[in-house]
C-alpha cells in the first residue's frame, strides 16, 4: 500500500491564445509498507508545464519535472538512506463538463514517462554490519485514465474535488545490488489510485495546489 500527500506552489502566466504556460515547486511525501518492511520517501521538485483550453472544456497539459529524493527504508532487517534524482515528462488529455451549482465531472487521459538515476550507497544490517550498495538507473512509462468530480470556488477563486484513476505501468524494471548479491524487480502492473484535493488562487497568478492520495492492487514480481 502507498500513501502519498503533495503540495505545490506555483505562477503561471495566461497567453493570448486559450492557453498559460507556468512553473512550480512540490514538496511531496510518501509511506511504503512491504511484505518485509518499509519506508517513506520525500520528493522535492522543480517543473515547467503549459496548459491549452477551449471554451468547450477540452484541455491539454504538458508538464516536465526535476525531483530530488531523500529515501528511508528498512526491509528484511537492513535499513538505508539515500538520495537519488529524477526526471520526468508528462502529457494529459481531458474534458470538464459543467454541472449545476458550480460542480464539474472530468474524465482524463495520460502518458507519463520518468527516469530515476544510479546511486551508490551503504545499508545497515541488524547486526550493525555495512554493506556496500547499488541501486541501478531505471525508467517508467506510465498510462493513467482517471475520473475528477468537484467543485468550482466562487469567483472561479479555485476547485476542491475527488478523483480515482485506473494505471498501468509499462516498464518499471529495477536491479539492486547489496554486496555480491543482486535483486530484481518488476514495478510493470495494473493498480488503482484515488484521493481528494484542491487547487486555490492566492493571486491572479500565483495557486497552492495539494492532495492526499493512496495506491493500492499492485503486485512487485521480484524474477
Amino acid at each position: 500500500m502507498l500513501f502519498l500527500s503533495c503540495l505545490w506552489v506555483g505562477s503561471r502566466k495566461t497567453l493570448e491564445v486559450d492557453a498559460f504556460i507556468g512553473a512550480a515547486f512540490s514538496y511531496s511525501q510518501s509511506d511504503f509498507d512491504y511484505a518485509a518492511g518499509d519506508g517513506d520517501s520525500k520528493i522535492y521538485s522543480l517543473g515547467v508545464y503549459g496548459s491549452w483550453f477551449s471554451e468547450s472544456g477540452a484541455f491539454i497539459d504538458l508538464i516536465g519535472k526535476i525531483s530530488r529524493i531523500e529515501n528511508e527504508t528498512k526491509v528484511s532487517g537492513t535499513k538505508a538512506d539515500y538520495d537519488n534524482t529524477a526526471f520526468s515528462i508528462s502529457a494529459e488529455a481531458g474534458h470538464r463538463f459543467e454541472l449545476p451549482a458550480s460542480f464539474f465531472v472530468e474524465p482524463q487521459i495520460e502518458m507519463s514517462y520518468g527516469y530515476l538515476n544510479d546511486e551508490t550507497f551503504d545499508t545497515v544490517s541488524s547486526d550493525n554490519r555495512s554493506i556496500r550498495s547499488y541501486l541501478d538507473s531505471s525508467e517508467t512509462l506510465t498510462g493513467r485514465l482517471g475520473l475528477r468530480s468537484g467543485y468550482t470556488l466562487p469567483e472561479k477563486r479555485g476547485t476542491v474535488y475527488v478523483y480515482a484513476s485506473a494505471m498501468h505501468e509499462f516498464l518499471g524494471e529495477m536491479s539492486f545490488t547489496r554486496g555480491s548479491e543482486t535483486y530484481k524487480d518488476d514495478f510493470g502492473d495494473t493498480w488503482v489510485e484515488y484521493g481528494v484535493g484542491a487547487s486555490v488562487f492566492v493571486t491572479p497568478s500565483t495557486y497552492l495546489y495539494g492532495y492526499v492520495q493512496r495506491n493500492s492492487g499492485a503486485d512487485v514480481e521480484e524474477p
